[in-house]
């Protein structure tokens, strides 16, 4: 495993593991050689119950913000960009419009604190934000 990293998440009932390769190569299985999937970077492999195994293009890339501090975003859409904040703040982030979900940013930030990801969003894609200890409410009008 010489130059391998990778990360593993079990859910909390172990009905789903899921493996994101960084760097190097990954073998999933469930114990059976015969029922295996190798992981290269940018993919995911997920071993179900009833030993089911899936392998994805990982859609996220910000999945090491944890560790890097630095989320990356391409003409992503909003939907992903909360989805990351809210795994790397511990927020809950609501929103009053879900059609601003569909809306695409481009953008980073490097150990940013969460007002200042707030206040990038809100100029760049004319929302307006409240937040209450860990929740935010997300306002606006969509995609112009």
């Amino acid at each position: 495993m010489l130059g391998t990293s990778f990360t593993v998440k079990a859910s909390a009932d172990k009905q789903r593991v899921e493996v994101r390769v960084i760097s190097g190569k990954v073998a999933l299985s469930p114990g059976d050689e015969n029922n295996t999937i190798f992981l290269e970077p940018g993919f995911t492999g997920e071993l179900l119950s009833g030993n089911q195994l899936n392998k994805y293009p990982t859609e996220n890339q910000n999945f090491m913000t944890w560790k890097t501090g630095e989320m990356h975003f391409d003409n992503s859409s909003l939907k992903q960009v909360i989805e990351t904040v809210q795994a790397h703040y511990g927020v809950q982030v609501l929103v009053d419009n879900p059609g601003i979900l569909a809306c695409d940013f481009t953008g980073s930030f490097r150990q940013a604190d969460l007002h200042e990801v707030l206040e990038v969003l809100s100029i760049s894609m004319n929302l307006s934000f409240q937040q209450k200890d860990h929740e935010i409410k997300l306002s606006g009008s969509g995609c112009e």
